[in-house]
């Protein structure tokens, strides 16, 4: 059984630790890939405590000790049918992201060779979809170097800005911009407007300190450097299989540096359930410490909090902790602090875009499935009792997802399951509303994505997924204009698709 640390804890003890007992023996079953002998895996005690065991997010145990992924794999089944755009597949027409105007190829999306055709409206209007897999890329005017060192754009890190290790997060940047974000927009010589680009690369379910870690390494470095990385969001289970044991760990080496090395941007980070330790049940809360003492010594690693938020030109990234999320459907109390702040944050950013991340999914063609019914096609094979489990169910984070996201941002980037997903919002009837939900949790190893209903939880319609390569999504977003690819740790782009925002 898992050790639970509730040292805060004073009234309700009994009923509470039955439940957490419950809970964490149902989410603690196949276990993920162990690292290499060579790492130092973690997993000691935890430290010690400052005497406020829930001044941030000291909690929540995750699912994916339940589920368990697994290791690196090769065709294992579910692969999407063809891509159109990479060898002349059939086109969807993605009605929904045009308007009313005429629709256009989804950058050759196959859906399985079902495609999207006659899909109803969606908030997207006048989205316009590149059939190109290599188009927009711009990469002979990246931003390459913009990344909010002091006041200048001319570092690679967020030290000069961004309150590391100080940030309050309910008020970390909140509604407000980094220094060059002021000025981002505005023409050196006082003429016209300049367009606004960012661009950034997202991975997650990273930690392993595999060779193919460093090979998806490679490729996003190489990327970074064609077409540009002003920041990377890093998705959590950043450390397998139990997170690091402190801020001195070897494994920021083996699984962080070294991987890495070739990458000139910093690392956004959310945590996953394996970094919260317990062979991924992610009950050992104090060890959110280590990777923000670690941020501290290594601006690369941006963690200035367990949750946090902050503006990068006119985006606003909201980083949330889902780990902790897990627990808000039997100890709800224990969340309410995020839940608060995030909703303070959300509601008083006036950026253009609202980009959210975090490690577990809202809903996911991968084993662990949609939020609400985690686990549910192995732990109750019928729909009828998806998400009776508490906690590894995932009620709690699609409770937050639904009052904090949907409806409200533009963009959920999470990781969790290991493959590569861009869902579609207009096909489906219980997508989570308005937003974009794109899942990059490929970056190390990859397990299988499904392609049809199977057990408790339910299929979602996509414009494309694959789970047979590890890889990253890079995405620029130009002014209104949100384009997105997956690449794969060859380098190869497999998909491309682009949105615009609705203002």
């Amino acid at each position: 059984m898992v050790r639970v640390e509730f040292a805060a804890f004073r009234h309700g003890v009994p009923a509470l630790c039955a439940i957490a007992a419950l809970t964490l023996a149902l989410a603690c079953g196949e276990p993920e890939q162990s690292a290499p002998a060579a790492a130092d895996t973690g997993g000691g005690a935890a430290a010690t405590s400052d005497g406020n065991l829930f001044a941030s997010t000291d909690i929540g145990p995750g699912p994916d000790g339940a589920g368990g992924g697994s290791a690196d794999r090769g065709l294992d089944g579910g692969a999407a049918g063809p891509i159109a755009d990479a060898g002349g597949g059939a086109e969807e027409q993605d009605a929904g992201d045009h308007g009313g105007g005429v629709a256009a190829p989804d950058a050759g999306a196959s859906d399985g060779g079902q495609g999207d055709a006659g899909l109803g409206p969606s908030h997207d209007a006048g989205g316009d979809v590149l059939a190109d897999a290599g188009a927009g890329a711009d990469a002979g005017t990246t931003d390459a170097g913009t990344t909010d060192a002091g006041t200048t754009d001319a570092g690679t890190t967020d030290a000069g800005t961004t309150d590391a290790g100080t940030t309050d997060a309910g008020t970390t940047d909140a509604g407000t911009t980094d220094a060059d974000a002021a000025a981002d927009g505005v023409s050196s010589d006082g003429g016209a407007p300049a367009e606004k680009v960012l661009r950034f690369a997202a991975l997650g379910d990273t930690g392993t300190g595999s060779p193919t870690q460093y090979k998806v390494g490679k490729a996003l470095g190489d990327k970074c450097k064609q077409s540009g990385c002003d920041l990377v969001l890093y998705l959590g289970d950043n450390f397998y299989d139990t997170g690091v044991k402190d801020e001195n760990d070897a494994q920021f080496k083996l699984k962080f540096e070294d991987p890495y090395a070739t990458v000139e941007a910093p690392f956004w980070v959310v945590l996953g359930n394996h970094d919260y330790g317990s062979g991924g049940a992610g009950a050992e809360f104090l060890k959110k410490d280590f990777y923000i003492k670690y941020s501290k010594k290594n601006p690369k690693f941006h963690l200035p909090d367990a949750w946090w938020h902050q503006q990068k030109g006119h985006v606003h990234f909201f980083a949330l902790d889902s780990n902790s999320l897990l627990y808000g459907d039997v100890l709800a109390f224990i969340i309410e602090q995020q839940i608060s702040d995030m909703n303070k944050a959300i509601s008083a950013s006036t950026a253009d875009w609202k980009i959210a991340f975090a490690h577990h999914p809202m809903r996911s063609n991968g084993p662990h499935g949609n939020a609400g019914c985690y686990e549910g096609a192995k732990a109750a094979p019928i729909p009828q009792l998806c998400g009776v489990i508490p906690v590894a169910s995932g009620n709690g984070v699609k409770a937050a997802y639904d009052k904090l996201i949907c409806g409200r941002a533009d963009v959920l980037i999470t990781g969790h399951d290991h493959g590569r997903q861009w869902l579609s919002k207009a096909a489906s009837g219980k997508h989570c509303k308005d937003v974009e939900l794109l899942i990059s949790g490929g970056g190390a190893k990859t397990t299988e994505v499904e392609t049809k209903s199977k057990g408790g939880y339910e299929f979602n319609p996509f414009h494309w997924q694959d789970a047979d390569k590890a890889g990253f999504l890079w995405v620029e977003i130009k002014g209104d204009t949100f384009y997105g690819e997956f690449i794969n740790e060859d380098g190869q782009v497999q998909f491309s698709r682009s949105f615009l925002r609705t203002p």
